[in-house]
């Protein structure tokens, strides 16, 4: 409370009387204009000097409204000034930016650039921690309209700013928007073949939001530590520890951070290990990543992580099976398959195909016939509608599992000769379009190739093993 107020109140009203009339006199107004003023300004500065009141009652962003009564009132413009008022501050406060955002989700791409530029000029010098991370966003979101309108120098500039707001900032308002900005700048570096600059940048992600540890920031640093690990595998053998170590890393912060787009990360990661330990030849660790990858699934959004669930279960399926676990696999598969063939995306559709071929060869080896038999006509008809070059080969896989399959059952001869080989069955699905090749014009090549093949063979084992004898 200003002292002032309570030196006039302490005079008596006859003196604060002549104190509002002799300010008038000199203002140039009436009297109860003085009167009027002084006591909105006491009652303010009671509201506002004590501090338990001041935080419940400063406005720290979000929506404000301003009501207008209904006409005729005593002074019409009083409820727009107040609000002309009350913007002028917040322009000079640096909340302005909240209008930005605003802008920005209506589409109005040119004023909210324009708000969030002028919130940064008139704000800069603030020491005031929420005023620092509400800057932070304003250049954190100034980043992404630039780098949306191409203009890759003008995102480094503002989210190099938004990384240093947030950390003057000291508080979580500033830190997550300023983990993100460093995300994004790592991205972009890399983006535009600057390695050395992307690494550095995303290592930084982690120095800001860890210590904090909020849900978002912790989110922004597995992202990142997702990121280095694949930065870390393009150098080869040299990086394959660091990417082991970052991938494991990302899977703990994305899980810590309790989101579910750190929960994917999780998953990303995870499986990320199991294809490493797939190729290192370590089963055991392989089925532990696969099973947590499916295990965290549950905390993502399905729509996200759908794909990657029908991954993790054809390559949970296909280890299980080399761990001779045959039943196991088989669910795994069988499941893998009947995920991925609705899916959308032609990449998940193939991994559903791959899981049907690997299911083939598991029923096969469990004998049972009946549940193979079935598998192998549905393959067929389910991989041949795929378009790409890998869903033409595994869509002759399947012709070829199918073959297989007629073979064991003896009710197809030409199984034995032109789907004898699961060579001749991507050769002839290649060449469909050039030439109709069918059992018969096959067999009348290959039966007597077959046959002086074998004869060829048999002389040349006998004329080798008789001069070997000679000798």
């Amino acid at each position: 409370m200003n002292e002032a107020f309570d030196a006039v109140l302490a005079e008596g009203a006859e003196a604060m009387l002549g104190v509002f009339d002799a300010t008038a006199q000199r203002l140039g107004t009436a009297s109860q204009n003085i009167e009027k003023d002084f006591w909105v300004c006491w009652m303010l500065g009671l509201l506002f000097g004590r501090e338990e009141w001041r935080e419940a009652l400063v406005f720290k962003g979000g929506t404000a409204l301003f009501t207008q009564p209904a006409m005729p009132i005593k002074c019409a413009g009083a409820p727009q000034k107040a609000m002309y008022l009350s913007a002028d501050h917040w322009r000079r406060a640096g909340v302005l930016s909240r209008l930005g955002i605003l802008d920005q989700e209506a589409g109005d791409l040119v004023s909210a650039r324009s708000r969030y530029e002028e919130s940064l000029r008139i704000g800069s010098d603030t020491d005031s921690a929420l005023l620092l991370g509400m800057l932070t966003q304003a250049a954190f979101n100034l980043g992404l309209i630039q780098n949306t309108n191409g203009d890759d120098d003008g995102a480094m500039r503002s989210w190099n700013r938004a990384m240093m707001l947030g950390m003057r900032a000291g508080h979580p308002s500033g830190w997550d928007p300023a983990a993100i900005a460093a995300f994004n700048l790592g991205h972009l570096y890399e983006r535009l073949g600057d390695r050395g600059r992307a690494r550095e940048t995303l290592l930084q992600v982690g120095r800001i939001a860890e210590p904090g540890g909020t849900p978002v920031g912790l989110m922004a640093a597995a992202k990142a530590a997702m990121a280095l690990a694949s930065l870390a595998e393009t150098e080869g053998l040299p990086g394959e520890v660091e990417a082991s170590g970052q991938f494991a890393r990302a899977c703990e912060l994305g899980r810590a951070s309790r989101t579910t787009d750190g929960s994917l990360v999780a998953v990303q990661s995870a499986l990320a290990l199991a294809e490493q330990a797939v190729v290192a030849g370590r089963a055991d660790e392989a089925r532990r990543r696969l099973e947590q990858a499916l295990e965290w699934s549950a905390a993502c959004e399905a729509s996200e992580v759908s794909r990657y669930v029908v991954l993790a279960g054809m390559r949970l399926g296909q280890t299980l099976a080399e761990m001779g676990e045959h039943a196991a696999a088989a669910e795994r598969l069988a499941d893998a398959y009947a995920r991925g063939r609705s899916g959308a995306e032609p990449w998940v559709r193939e991994i559903a195909a791959q899981a049907a071929c690997s299911l083939h060869r598991v029923l096969c080896s469990m004998g049972r016939w009946a549940e193979a038999r079935s598998l192998a006509e549905d393959a067929v008809a389910f991989a041949g509608g795929l378009e790409s070059a890998m869903g033409r080969g595994l869509a002759a896989a399947a012709l070829y599992a199918q073959a297989f399959q007629k073979l064991h059952d003896g009710d197809q001869p030409g199984a034995r000769t032109l789907l004898g080989s699961v060579a001749n069955v991507i050769v002839i699905e290649e060449a469909h379009a050039e030439s109709e090749i069918g059992f018969t014009r096959y067999f009348k090549v290959g039966a007597p190739v077959t046959i002086a093949s074998t004869i060829t063979g048999v002389a040349a084992l006998l004329a080798m093993h008789a001069l070997l004898g000679r000798g």
